[in-house]
């Protein structure tokens, strides 16, 4: 996804052989190294869209250094996209690109399956400029998360500037929801060009964030002035540039920050990593474009007031100071990825600290519980929110949320901010004994190398933002008030026990 957008406006790249021979090879079924057929919607389905970005940009170096055999073989093997489902989510537009592709070289698609995707992919548009990646398991929505940003946007953008006049209309949609998206998106990056690591499955695509400012260049749609996007997106190029992400022969490695398979997700393998490439987008476009003619504006420029932004469609309120972006979670997302309630259900994330995520099973001393209210009977496994039954974002900047640790056991937590603080009240109501305990988060930054182990993630947590352990019982009450202090307090109680804390 690198080499296509250098290659499209005159670069240079020495390899096309090795890539064409792979083509022919592993779309030709007489062949040893043939990939298969797609029969249904498996990692094919991905590489396809890879092949049809292609040939949609640089069909002189692909579609015409093959001979008419290789040619259909290709169209064949790709074509097969039409004939099998995506998954429901932002895999809808794999199909989308790849028609895209065949189109740009003359070959025939499946409009009504092209239709089909596009139509779905509207659908998963919720308002504001905010999709939901998809439906999952039993119908439960995606989630809200940076997937919005580099999957759906990016493709979307992509289709405005490249896609068929008779969908024009279409194509304006994308554009419209690109332009409400943008000033919500820019505040979840802070001024030294770091993004908030919220949720995605798939942060091992890590610099792909990026890859929504070079969008809107392509898309030539200023939905910020060009000087702020250009600053964007080369401040947060610039600050992976000193991470050690790669192994020492330069190779991306499967983790975030630093290697760590801990993080990764079952689909993950040693090339998922370079999905961060779609961040070099922008190299199609000409010297002479309005993006790389504006100057660069430092991130003062874009929200000088630095006032809290109320995202209320996916259910955040982000923060900003000096050193980070804090973002206050009232969403949830799809769990069953693994590490699904570390990615998507802690209470808040920072730009700056990094979160932690557990190696074993929930046991005292082995959860990995920072930024978590955690709750647990005598001698149990300890539970954390996982799901968010409901949600609400006040003008005011404070995030409610309301949800369940077990069926008698209810939840609601409001909190606000103003980095690098930030305030929580919990209304705990409970049909059985329970203790609890609070946490902030982890101390580690994501600007040093950190241990991955259970261990000292934490013993990163036990640290002056952990609340003391307030033991509830049925049907009592009791109150307390937050002290001065910085350092947080609880008091126990309840039937309705209300836990405040102070967190930094």
């Amino acid at each position: 996804m690198g080499i296509v957008p250098l290659v499209a406006d005159g670069g240079e790249f020495a390899h096309w052989d090795l890539y064409v021979r792979g083509i022919a090879n592993g779309t030709d079924p007489g062949h040893p190294e043939y990939w298969g057929p797609l029969t249904g919607p498996d990692q094919r389905m991905v590489e396809m869209a890879a092949i049809g970005f292609a040939l949609l940009l640089t069909p002189d170096h692909v579609w015409e250094s093959l001979d008419p055999a290789q040619r259909r073989n290709l169209a064949t093997w790709l074509g097969a996209v039409d004939s099998h489902e995506p998954h429901p989510n932002n895999w809808q537009f794999f199909r989308v690109l790849v028609n895209l592709g065949l189109a740009h070289v003359g070959v025939e698609y499946d409009e009504e399956a092209q239709k089909r995707s596009l139509d779905r992919i509207d659908d998963f548009h919720v308002g504001d400029g905010w999709y939901r990646d998809g439906w999952y398991r039993d119908g439960v929505l995606g989630s809200h998360d940076h997937y919005v940003a580099f999957a759906l946007h990016f493709y979307g953008l992509l289709y405005a500037a490249r896609g068929p006049e008779p969908e024009r209309e279409r194509s304006i949609r994308f554009r419209d929801r690109a332009r409400l998206f943008a000033p919500q998106y820019a505040r979840w990056f802070d001024r030294h060009g770091r993004s908030v690591p919220y949720g995605h499955r798939s942060l091992t695509y890590r610099f792909t964030h990026a890859s929504f400012w070079g969008a809107l260049a392509v898309a030539r749609e200023e939905a910020l002035p060009w000087g702020q996007v250009k600053g964007l997106y080369l401040r947060h190029l610039r600050s992976w540039r000193d991470r050690p992400i790669a192994d020492r022969s330069g190779v991306l490695t499967v983790g975030y920050g630093y290697e760590s398979q801990l993080l990764s997700e079952e689909y993950n393998s040693p090339g998922s990593p370079y999905w961060a490439m779609k961040a070099f987008v922008p190299l199609m476009l000409p010297d002479d474009h309005p993006f790389w003619a504006a100057e660069e504006e430092e991130e003062e420029g874009v929200f000088p007031d630095r006032s809290p932004s109320c995202q209320a469609v996916p259910g955040f309120v982000l923060s900003e100071d000096e050193d980070q972006v804090l973002l206050l979670n009232g969403s949830s997302g799809p769990t069953w990825f693994r590490q699904g309630a570390a990615k998507y259900a802690k209470l808040a994330y920072s730009s700056l600290f990094g979160f932690s995520v557990e190696s074993d099973n929930r046991w005292d001393g082995q959860l990995a519980a920072d930024s978590m209210l955690t709750f647990r009977e005598p001698g149990g496994a300890l539970r954390v929110r996982e799901q968010v039954r409901e949600t609400q974002v006040s003008p005011a900047g404070v995030v409610r949320s309301t949800w369940s640790v077990w069926p008698d056991v209810e939840i609601e937590t409001a909190m606000w901010a103003a980095a690098p603080w930030h305030y929580r009240v919990h209304t705990i109501r409970t049909g059985r004994y329970v203790e609890t305990r609070e946490t902030g988060p982890s101390r580690c930054s994501l600007d040093s190398k950190l241990r991955a182990s259970t261990k000292s993630a934490w013993s990163a947590s036990r640290s002056p933002s952990r609340s003391s352990i307030p033991r509830l019982w049925p049907s009592s009450r009791a109150s307390g008030r937050l002290g001065s202090s910085p350092t947080p307090r609880s008091c126990s109680a309840t039937g309705a026990a209300r836990v405040s804390t102070l967190s930094r």
